[in-house]
């Protein structure tokens, strides 16, 4: 899970740098996001923490949602639309966990994951 998050945040920098910063000023009404992500990172550490090693079953259907969303994330970086390009972040985080660990991990986490709406 780590790895995983990791490359997530690699992949996607640009983007995160872009929110990190808007989260970043008190002037902002977004000022307070990060306690979100920090909450929400914690709620998918702690229900991942739940399951059993045999439980897990990779769901590479998985990997064919993430393609599109990573095509629309692209897109929105291409033609400088942040917005669409923040939107689909934890769309991609949630394929990527469901390729990951399989549908019903990834339908479990999906609701700590969609918090980040919420910054």
């Amino acid at each position: 899970m780590l790895a995983l998050g990791v490359a997530y945040f690699l992949i996607f920098y640009e983007t995160w740098t872009v929110l990190w910063e808007r989260w970043s000023n008190p002037d902002e009404p977004y000022g307070s996001s990060q306690m979100v992500v920090l909450m929400a990172a914690y709620l998918v550490w702690t229900r991942l923490k739940q399951y059993e090693l045999q439980e897990v079953e990779s769901g590479w259907k998985g990997l064919w949602l993430c393609v599109p969303l990573v095509f629309v994330w692209f897109v929105g970086q291409a033609t400088y639309t942040l917005l669409l390009s923040q939107l689909v972040l934890p769309l991609i985080f949630i394929s990527w966990l469901y390729a990951a660990y399989g549908f019903r991990i990834a339908y479990h986490l999906a609701a700590p994951v969609l918090m980040l709406y919420f910054t």
